[in-house]
């Protein structure tokens, strides 16, 4: 008897990953018009720098370390693109923070870690902080998504979908303050910064 189910080309994976499971359940259909761009930019000078400030200080600063400080100054300077849109309105943060990606588990997972008031710091503390934050990722005890974190992965998808909307109501358009419960205001801050050339990707959007 022919079955009306065909599943047999696939298989389900044993464990799924915290952040898949955060994707599947923060993306969608797009709802609002959305723009991407990228800028190509010749860092021969750039690296030069950061070979004469590791020669000169003797800290191992990065690419990373360097457009995380020069973002920064940018959104110093420029405090009015510093915002985002909740509804009708138009946000200005008062603070310039980041959060940078971190791969863990082999690249097998992802987690993050913020930087608060980066405009304040010199590139020595920008490159300590994320060191010493990617570190604890890594070790299961992340200071800003481990909570959440550790949440979803007893979660099944449809789950996180529920607790994700629901946090996202109750903290970007009601703004409660549920950080005790792995949901921090403003959790990604002024911009996402990852490093994907590792991963042998030129470009991502996301």
């Amino acid at each position: 008897m022919t079955s009306l189910w065909n599943r047999s080309r696939f298989t389900e994976p044993e464990t799924i990953t915290s952040c898949f499971k955060m994707s599947a359940a923060w993306w969608k259909t797009p709802e609002e018009p959305l723009i991407l761009s990228s800028l190509h930019v010749d860092m021969t000078e750039a690296l030069d720098f950061i070979r004469c400030y590791r020669e000169t200080t003797g800290h191992a600063i990065t690419v990373t370390h360097l457009c995380t400080k020069v973002l920064s100054m940018v959104l110093r300077k420029y405090p009015q693109v510093n915002a985002k849109v909740e509804g009708n309105r138009i946000l200005r943060r008062k603070t310039v923070d980041f959060t940078l990606m971190v791969t863990m588990d082999n690249g097998h997972d992802i987690s993050g870690i913020k930087i608060h008031e980066a405009d304040k710091k010199s590139l020595s503390e920008i490159a300590r902080e994320i060191r010493d934050g990617a570190e604890l990722v890594r070790q299961n005890r992340g200071p800003t998504f481990q909570t959440s974190k550790t949440i979803v992965e007893y979660c099944s998808i449809a789950l996180v979908k529920l607790i994700m909307k629901c946090g996202n109501l109750l903290v970007n358009k009601i703004g409660l303050n549920l950080g005790f419960l792995g949901f921090p205001d403003d959790p990604f801050g002024s911009a996402i910064i990852s490093f994907v050339n590792k991963h042998g990707i030129e470009s991502a959007y996301g």
